[in-house]
């Protein structure tokens, strides 16, 4: 157990500040964030101890679409290198898959994000309304202008690449469902071909 006064804590910038229980078998934290500003301490409080703040490992990189970060702390039992006279709070981190489910939920939102760009959906409406204008009229026998195939085409176009993300989408869900890893970014049709 530490005693601590304030001229000790000024030397200190990243920093927790702990409480310890009175059998010291337990603590909670006072101040995660300490500055001297913030938690002025009067003279010597009993039980309270500054740990210096230490990260061993960085952060791994990861898709938080497909993973979950954990961060774990403890009490270093030995005393920092810089500051001999604290102790260490160490930050150490661990990843945890999603669930399936979770990570099929993010596969379909990649999917309908590059499916979004393929075909935005302030083009949608109109852009449907005038094919089936232009095929009904097709099947009735008239002959249909240049201009109404080149829309024809282009309808085409954007429906050959949504169903190419249909069929990545499927792939990747079926990598999943095998214990594979898949990229969610990877491998979508994301281009309008109205604007290529």
């Amino acid at each position: 157990m530490l005693f601590i006064s304030v001229s000790s804590f000024a030397q200190y910038t990243n920093c927790v500040v702990i409480e310890w229980s009175a059998d010291s078998s337990s603590f909670s934290v006072v101040n995660y964030n300490y500055t001297v500003s913030s938690f002025p301490v009067p003279g010597l409080i009993y039980g309270l101890e500054v740990l210096v703040k230490r990260t061993p490992y960085s952060i791994p990189s990861y898709d938080s679409r497909l993973k979950i970060l954990n961060v774990h702390h403890r009490v270093s039992e030995s005393y920092d290198a810089v500051n001999t006279n604290n102790r260490m709070w160490l930050e150490t981190y661990t990843l945890t898959e999603r669930s399936i489910d979770s990570k099929i939920a993010s596969v379909c939102d990649a999917e309908n994000w590059a499916n979004y760009k393929v075909f935005p959906q302030h083009k949608q409406l109109k852009n449907i309304v005038i094919c089936m204008a232009i095929l009904d009229k097709k099947s009735s026998g008239l002959t249909i202008s240049a201009a109404e195939q080149a829309i024809l085409d282009k309808m085409n176009a954007k429906s050959l690449l949504l169903w190419k993300n249909k069929i990545t989408c499927q792939l990747k869900i079926d990598t999943l469902k095998a214990g594979g890893s898949v990229d969610l970014d990877s491998n979508w049709e994301n281009i309008d071909p109205d604007d290529e």
